[in-house]
């Protein structure tokens, strides 16, 4: 419970993870002896904010995602089998979840395992004040616009740029509405904010934090690594 209010949690693990180039889906790729997707649900459920955690994966993969999610206790994470695209899967997630609908829900990607609990907390205070949230940062680098032919056609200003980043928050009915007419037009988009926007609502962007990785190459499992190896020191 958040300040009075229900809060469920989807951890999305229903990816291939393909871009990595093993046999095995990046999610379930250990760092520093755990699971990622051990490592992200951890960290929602460490917050002690989220009254419900779904985690949605590839159909035929429940039995291995529920003995992962059995250290976290029984019946505390639900399995969910997913769907062809990010979006379906999250779709199923809410499916399951209107049956006992919380008042706020958090999408999260399963290989962000180095979340805080500072950036969950900032993003569930958004979505319950503004109605959609969601955790971003502010590029490092200089970014150019391009035209079919890769010649430059603008550089955007950084500081009006935010590269978005989960967890995404939302008061339950938007978000099932966003999705309801995603499929109603065919609409498939990249995050869950997006859905969101094309009924003409305002995503608040909340500060992310540098560390809150992707888990997309095996450099970024090196750096994830990092990250808990000094968290473990300044426990």
């Amino acid at each position: 419970m958040f300040e009075g209010r229900s809060v469920a949690a989807v951890v999305v693990a229903a990816g291939s993870g393909t871009r990595m180039g093993g046999p095995v889906p990046k999610q379930y790729l250990e760092i520093e002896g755990t699971p990622i997707l051990v490592h992200a649900v951890g960290a929602l459920l460490a917050t002690s904010m989220v009254d419900a955690l779904v985690v949605v994966v590839a159909a035929g993969s429940e039995p291995e995602a529920a003995a992962l999610m059995s250290r976290f206790g029984p019946d505390r994470v639900r399995i969910v089998p997913g769907g062809a695209e990010r979006q379906n899967s999250v779709g199923q997630a809410l499916r399951f979840l209107s049956t006992n609908p919380p008042d706020v829900v958090l999408v999260h990607d399963a290989v962000r395992p180095c979340v805080t609990g500072e950036c969950i907390l900032a993003v569930l205070h958004a979505a319950l004040q503004y109605g959609a949230s969601t955790a971003g940062v502010v590029p490092k680098d200089t970014l150019k616009q391009v035209d079919a032919e890769d010649f430059v056609l603008a550089t955007p200003e950084r500081s009006r740029l935010r590269l978005i980043q989960t967890p995404q928050g939302f008061v339950f009915p938007l978000l099932q509405e966003a999705h309801a007419r995603a499929e109603q037009d065919g609409f498939l988009g990249t995050d869950d904010a997006v859905l969101v926007e094309r009924l003409g609502k305002k995503v608040k962007v909340v500060e992310g934090s540098y560390q809150n990785i992707k888990i997309t190459t095996l450099e970024d499992i090196s750096m994830a690594a990092a990250f808990f190896r000094g968290k473990g020191k300044n426990a």
